[in-house]
């Protein structure tokens, strides 16, 4: 264990307060079941014990399907919509012509992907 030592006194005697540094006493950790309360009566919030992993599969999942779906319009409807569009406007405006980058279609799948 780690301890600090204060001298107490200017004048160089050698009375000295050992502090430790981490308490010996520590709280245990609450094993008790988790509890709301809810006007005047007193319920067990239950959903804390064992739906996380259900809660966990519907984020995942749904991120998935989202992301699958922003890819495959993407990639079908309009693959010009790919990327930010700064490099595709910046070579426009120098007289590139690149077909399909300011298109409806271009602009339509941009927009739904957001």
């Amino acid at each position: 264990m780690a301890t600090i030592t204060i001298n107490s006194n200017a004048n160089g005697d050698q009375d000295s307060v050992i502090v430790p540094l981490l308490s010996v006493q520590r709280t245990t950790p609450n094993s008790t079941s988790q509890v709301a309360i809810v006007g005047s009566k007193v319920c067990p919030i239950e959903s804390l014990d064992y739906e996380y992993g259900m809660a966990f599969f519907v984020f995942a999942t749904s991120n998935f399907v989202l992301t699958l779906f922003a890819a495959i319009i993407t990639a079908f409807i309009s693959p010009a919509a790919a990327g930010s569009g700064i490099p595709e406007v910046k070579a426009y405006l120098n007289g590139v012509d690149a077909p399909g980058i300011l298109s409806l279609r271009t602009l339509v799948v941009k927009v739904e992907n957001l």
